[in-house]
């Protein structure tokens, strides 16, 4: 886990080792055990890296790092988890190395298969490595887009960075997209809906998860996309046979992510997917090595989870908890918290994220196993319901109306469909046909949308507000796990984890992230998802006697949620409000009497600083 960035020269310009280093100075935080810049004999390629010592601490580990033949130059941020089975097989071919490091098995491996070396990592990595027979520099992020890689083409320079304050040092013009704020205040957006590679700042650009890209010596790039969810396919599997892959994939995935030669410990929020992990850790240590817990527990708040978390730790046979107390005044860290971000952030939640962070970081543990990706790839949300039971009233008329009972005494949830809707579901044929099912924006948010002054050119090109079964067959589970992982919020959330973590020098590791657990749960019938009124069924079904009752059979979901209404409404937090609203208006975002609400005014403001 490190910090990358890098320079390809172009025309008649090269490359100076302190054009590399103050790049790399800007992310320091992000690898505060060594520095390394390489730069190319004939000075047109500098590669930077920063370093947190995570596998093989030693010397011989650093980067930049040139293979054996000095053909290709690497600098990689991440962990490849399978590294000791890569290697056993690279080895089986006559493959020799000098260190133990997995960077050194990356480069080995893209020396041997080339592009196609991506399809056998298990991992979240960003990296680049310099050709220096074909003069190219290919750079590939992980499948979900755990590590970030931001580039751009600037004074005859194409420069590339893990975060873009690299970027902004190498005198890339800091100005926010008009385009993604607008998206953002009118309506929530914290992607572009058709551009995956956009960011907040113009001319800023994102490598999308999942894609690899090659630039030649004369800045052209070729962009491609190496991986991606299959919805198309469904595994017909019975629960008691599921139950037995998953946890096999599960304790497999976690095994692997337990490989370090630094301590490691876990996120605990109290949630069915954090104390899962926490609890196979034990179970799989066997009352061995401790594991060090780390929770955020807020006061006098309805939805503090202190109960679950005293649940799991009291399961435990070797866990230590560890807490930490965020209240309003962590609102006063906000600069800082915003500087490490980059970009707008959700909610206050990322403050408490933070904190825990934070205490990792204070109790000596750098590496934290986690349980974000459960409830994409399970159907932990809410919004899975709707598809669920529209395709069971298309297609299995007989469980339709179980479901439908069951799902609104358990969740609270009412379904409702409108009779053109109705028509839709039975006979797709007349989908063309329905004139009522056009595109439509909804009268909120036109009024939101109203409230900012960019143009209302940007309404016709913001293909999620929709008619909730036009675009993308959202009557399909698989199809909105699929946009959901791909497409929506889950990329933002993992940037929030990734800049947390790594502005605290931590290590944050994603179990439920393992490409082949991946496969194999979307790939399940939505039954083994959702059913019975339960979410994450499987998973509640294969860790029944593991989890505490209380933790695996609860309704309740609250996603690590702050009492951000209560951090606001203090008179600090609605002094910073004001500031930000008066700040928009003089910025000419907004007119006076049309602000937004206070937590979209703060974020706008930040990000205009």
């Amino acid at each position: 886990m490190c910090g990358i960035a890098g320079i390809l020269a172009l025309g008649n310009r090269t490359v100076a080792r302190q054009d590399v280093a103050s790049m790399t100075d800007a992310i320091a935080h992000r690898g505060p055990d060594g520095e390394g810049q390489w730069i190319s004999e004939n000075g047109k390629v500098g590669l930077g890296h920063r370093r947190l010592s995570i596998i093989d601490l030693s010397d011989a580990a650093a980067q930049p790092m040139s293979d054996i033949t000095t053909r290709f130059t690497i600098t990689f941020n991440g962990e490849i988890y399978n590294y000791p089975e890569l290697r056993e097989e690279l080895v089986k071919k006559g493959v020799q190395f000098r260190t133990a490091s997995d960077t050194e098995v990356l480069i080995a491996m893209y020396a041997y298969y080339g592009e196609s070396c991506l399809k056998y990592l298990d991992g979240m990595f960003a990296f680049a490595i310099w050709d220096n027979k074909f003069q190219t520099l290919f750079i590939a992020r992980d499948r979900f887009g755990e590590k970030p890689l931001y580039y751009t083409t600037h004074n005859e320079e194409f420069l590339f960075a893990s975060e873009m304050k690299s970027l902004f040092v190498r005198g890339c013009e800091r100005k926010v997209s008009s385009k993604r704020l607008h998206y953002y205040l009118a309506f929530n957006l914290y992607q572009d809906p058709d551009d995956d590679s956009s960011t907040f700042f113009e001319n800023i650009f994102q490598l999308p998860p999942a894609h690899s890209m090659q630039i030649d010596r004369y800045g052209k790039i070729r962009i491609a996309r190496y991986w991606s969810i299959d919805t198309e396919t469904e595994t017909p599997i019975s629960l008691h046979d599921a139950a037995e892959r998953f946890d096999f994939l599960m304790k497999q995935s976690i095994t692997r992510r337990l490989r370090s030669d630094v301590p490691v410990g876990s996120s605990l929020s109290g949630g069915l997917d954090s104390s899962t992990i926490v609890l196979l850790i034990d179970q799989m240590k066997n009352g061995g090595q401790e594991q060090k817990t780390f929770s955020a527990r807020f006061k006098d708040f309805a939805k503090d989870e202190g109960e679950y978390i005293d649940e799991v730790l009291k399961a435990a046979k070797s866990v230590k908890g560890f807490t930490t107390w965020p209240g309003a005044e962590t609102l006063d860290e906000l600069d800082r918290i915003c500087y490490h971000q980059e970009e707008p952030f959700g909610s206050a939640s990322i403050i408490a994220q933070w904190a825990v962070m934070k205490l990792a970081k204070e109790n000596g543990v750098t590496v934290l196993l986690d349980g974000q990706g459960a409830d994409e790839i399970l159907g932990g949300y809410r919004t899975f319901f709707q598809p669920l039971l529209n395709r069971l009233y298309a297609q299995r008329s007989d469980r339709f109306v179980p479901e439908k009972t069951q799902l609104e005494s358990a969740q609270k949830f009412v379904y409702k469909v409108d009779r053109n809707t109705k028509i839709m579901l039975r006979y797709p044929q007349m989908f063309h046909a329905a004139a009522s099912l056009k595109r439509t924006v909804t009268p909120r948010k036109k009024e939101m949308a109203g409230r900012s002054n960019y143009s209302s050119d940007f309404y016709n090109e913001i293909k999620w507000l929709t008619h909730p079964l036009l675009g993308e067959n959202n009557d399909d589970v698989k199809h909105l796990q699929r946009r959901i992982i791909e497409r929506a919020g889950f990329v933002p959330l993992l940037r929030y984890a990734d800049r947390n973590s790594m502005a605290h020098a931590r290590e944050l590791r994603l179990p439920f992230l393992s490409h082949e657990l991946v496969e194999f749960c979307i790939a399940l019938p939505d039954h083994l998802k959702v059913s019975g009124g339960w979410t994450k069924r499987l998973l509640r079904e294969t860790y029944k006697n593991l989890l505490p009752e209380k933790i695996c059979w609860r309704t309740d979901k609250i996603g690590f949620e702050a009492p951000q209404s209560d951090w606001l409404n203090t008179p600090s937090a609605q002094e910073l409000v004001r500031e930000s609203q008066i700040q928009l208006e003089q910025a000419g975002i907004t007119e006076r009497g049309k602000s937004f609400d206070g937590w979209h005014s703060i974020m706008t403001a930040k990000l205009l600083k």
